[in-house]
């Protein structure tokens, strides 16, 4: 998993459930030997288990399609799946103003705020979300067949005007007033920490818990007459549905596997083995997060402040 929490693409993630899944029959009983059951302390082969701690769940909110593992709480990280960029409304309107003073009009939309920040890792889970758009996602306003979950949208032909990416890049500077920006701040962060992200997802997926859960999604969609592909190719997992064509098989596809996810409860059942991993972690450093969180805020607040200041003085 990516260390930065930036999801690489949408869907190259969802090769290994596939990959998983599609094997489940032919594990040998050695691979079927999960960690998260086994005391903390044990020993796999020649991996020592992490110290687990049960009582840590994973915050899900269906309403806007985010998930708050315990160091997200502890950082004060609303829960998306990039924390690093725009990572606030008001960084967000300030990229707006800025490209659009410079020449290059953008929109502020916050209505797509729950698809941008859909936890991705697993594929969708929004039924809401899926019933609209499937899984291509929203198309961006400009018409052409780029797909976008941000909030800060270009208008028509803008991204193919000169200059544009200098000007981008103008703006971000322009965001990040400071040096000390969320991501900087973040990877002083001691290494068992600012690798508890990705590491907790690994477990996670390494579980007895994600085989058990993979294999009753499986049956699911294959008991609503969906046949999953024996091999991920990149396309897609459902025979016959292309990821990126928004179709009606598409949408159908898409809305059967979330509400699969919802009838074995997917994603709680999941990340709560992340936050399982996460929250002694979180213990062990209370007073490094505590301090980076404050630091965050602070940045944020600098942020806001000046987004404000830029605004009376460019009106």
């Amino acid at each position: 998993m990516p260390q930065n929490r930036q999801p690489p693409s949408r869907w190259v993630i969802i090769a290994s459930v596939i990959a998983l899944s599609a094997g489940l029959s032919s594990c040998s009983d050695e691979q079927r030997e999960g960690r998260s059951d086994q005391q903390p302390g044990g020993v796999v082969g020649e991996t020592i288990d992490p110290e687990l701690d049960y009582s840590y769940k994973a915050v899900i909110d269906r309403a806007s399609g985010t998930v708050r593992l315990p160091l997200d709480v502890a950082l004060g990280f609303p829960g998306t799946t990039d924390h690093f960029s725009e990572s606030s409304p008001e960084e967000s309107k300030y990229m707006v103003a800025c490209l659009t003073k410079a020449g290059y009009p953008h929109t502020y939309e916050p209505e797509r705020d729950s698809l941008d920040t859909e936890w991705y890792y697993f594929g969708p889970w929004v039924e809401g979300n899926v019933e609209r758009w499937g899984y291509a996602g929203p198309p961006s306003p400009s018409g052409d067949a780029d797909t976008t979950f941000s909030v800060v949208q270009p208008g028509p032909g803008v991204r193919e005007k000169e200059g544009y990416p200098d000007a981008v890049a103008d703006c971000v500077a322009a965001v990040a007033v400071t040096g000390n920006t969320v991501w900087s701040i973040y990877t002083k962060l001691p290494e068992p920490v600012t690798m508890a992200d990705s590491d907790a997802i690994d477990f996670a997926t390494s579980s007895d818990t994600y085989r058990e859960v993979i294999g009753e999604w499986r049956e699911c969609i294959e008991g609503n007459g969906l046949e999953m592909v024996k091999e991920y190719t990149g396309s897609g997992w459902i025979e016959g549905v292309d990821l990126n064509v928004l179709d009606e098989k598409n949408i159908r596809a898409a809305v059967v596997d979330v509400q699969c996810k919802d009838e074995v409860n997917y994603m709680q059942r999941i990340l709560d083995v992340a936050a399982a991993y996460q929250g002694p972690i979180v213990e062990k450093y209370e007073a490094e997060l505590a301090d980076a969180s404050q630091q965050i805020a602070d940045h944020r607040r600098e942020v806001k402040d000046s987004y404000l200041t830029w605004l009376s003085e460019n009106p």
